[in-house]
């Protein structure tokens, strides 16, 4: 039996290969096996970036959820998805039972600094989704600072939703008033 399988092989090896059947062995497979790993990786990475979306801070796919985040952000050019992200991470921490104070103070801090990098760089049509996102986080702020734990981290995201537009309009008119006086005293 085991000469019969040494038999085939050497038929097997002896035989002259067609042309077609190179092109099979060299091409087809290889391109089969990096298109079904290319298929494999994009499922494998489009898996972790759905699990990390219900990430919370201190997690091991958060990191993850804020790079998507970033991402997306960037391409659609709306900066009110990080603020619902973070917004959303205080209400779930903040409603656990087992409350981690810790994790509540870091998305609260990570809140407030998204608010204030939103602050800055704000566009004047992307003020009103913003101004209304944040509302609807004050109340839901409000809401569950009735039941948490932790009233003073609550307290901090509630203040946090309160924008000062005005500041802005104030330096947008500074910057405007010195560019009109260096053109009319380079026109001199």
């Amino acid at each position: 039996m085991t000469s019969y399988g040494w038999l085939e092989l050497r038929e097997k090896l002896d035989k002259k290969l067609s042309f077609r059947e190179l092109a099979f062995l060299f091409l087809v497979r290889p391109a089969f096996a990096t298109a079904l790993s290319i298929i494999l990786l994009t499922g494998f990475a489009g898996a972790v970036l759905v699990s990390a979306q219900s990430s919370l801070p201190g997690e091991t796919l958060y990191p993850v959820k804020r790079i998507s985040e970033d991402v997306l952000s960037s391409i659609t050019g709306s900066k009110v998805i990080k603020l619902e992200s973070r917004a959303q991470e205080i209400i779930i921490l903040s409603q656990k039972e087992d409350e981690d104070s810790d994790r509540l103070k870091e998305s609260v801090i990570e809140y407030e600094v998204t608010v204030a990098k939103v602050e800055e760089k704000v566009e004047e049509e992307e003020k009103k989704d913003i101004e209304e996102a944040l509302e609807k986080h004050k109340e839901e702020f409000e809401r569950i600072y009735k039941n948490s734990k932790s009233k003073e981290e609550i307290k901090k995201a509630i203040e946090a939703t309160k924008v000062k537009w005005e500041e802005t309009k104030e330096e947008t008119d500074r910057e405007n008033w010195f560019e009109r006086w260096k053109r009319d005293w380079n026109r001199d």
